[in-house]
């Protein structure tokens, strides 16, 4: 049933939290936390099994009275998304379901996140769909990066990107991002390989800004996937999230752009076994 507006509840103004918004191949939607903001920190949410306490206050205060959290893509606010019942975790985790109200369409192939923090709103940052040569470029460079690693060409097996974008800020030369996945041929396809990599554009060509390397087999497999670009702290300059599949759970990580290149500021979230 479509909540009324009487049904309504704000969201609580603290603490601050940021959510992406799981849309299910079934056309439902739910709320996945990220991290709680405190001041200028990101925080892990209390992610743990349903009889957990600190985890049934987070869902007590955030979902199953209609909170009302905006909504935002692409670095546009589209909407507002209102919190339904905690769903129940597999082993543990903190999602909600959650219905969806937009202005709009949402761009394609862009997420939805969801938050209570002011400072998170429209943003000047320009994302693209990476290009052919876009592509092309991250593919060269991460192959060099398999290459330094002593992987076999023989044994690299199927290799495909999976998400990327061209990232621009105002005052700024944009920045190439992407993750690619290698379905190793080892072990009978048990090692996958992942990297991510964003690249700075300069004057003299492209500079390696960041790089992350996960190689593994079944237990030890971590996916690092890019998920997008978005000015989390108010400052005009975004922050890279992505998702990391791990054998029976996942998390999330966010990197922040320091002056020596992307670092990793935070890394928490997500649900397993």
């Amino acid at each position: 049933m479509e909540p009324t507006d009487s049904s309504f509840t704000a969201a609580p103004d603290s603490p601050l939290v940021l959510f992406l918004v799981d849309a299910e191949d079934s056309g439902q939607y739910s709320l996945d936390p990220i991290a709680l903001i405190s001041a200028d920190q990101l925080q892990k949410p209390p992610v743990a099994e349903v009889a957990d306490s600190a985890a049934n206050v987070f869902r007590g205060a955030f979902y199953g009275r209609g909170q009302k959290y905006r909504v935002l893509t692409g670095g546009e606010e589209l909407g507002f998304v209102v919190a339904g019942a905690a769903l129940e975790p597999g082993c543990y985790g903190l999602e909600a379901r959650a219905q969806v109200r937009l202005s709009r369409p949402a761009p394609r192939d862009e997420p939805l996140f969801a938050t209570n923090d002011a400072r998170i709103r429209r943003d000047a940052v320009t994302r693209k769909p990476l290009s052919g040569e876009d592509r092309e470029l991250l593919y060269g460079h991460i192959s060099q990066v398999l290459a330094d690693s002593g992987l076999p060409a023989a044994a690299r097996g199927k290799s495909f990107m999976i998400a990327g974008a061209r990232i621009g800020t105002s005052g700024a030369n944009s920045f190439l991002v992407g993750t690619l996945r290698v379905d190793s041929a080892e072990n009978e396809g048990d090692r996958i390989i992942s990297v991510l990599l964003a690249l700075d554009s300069t004057a003299s060509g492209y500079r390696q800004a960041l790089l992350t390397y996960h190689n593994g087999l079944e237990a030890n497999v971590a996916d690092e996937r890019y998920v997008a670009a978005l000015d989390i702290d108010g400052t005009g300059s975004p922050e890279l999230i992505t998702r990391t599949t791990f054998y029976e759970w996942y998390s999330y990580t966010v990197y922040q752009r320091k002056p020596a290149g992307w670092q990793a500021w935070y890394t928490g979230g997500g649900a397993g076994c």
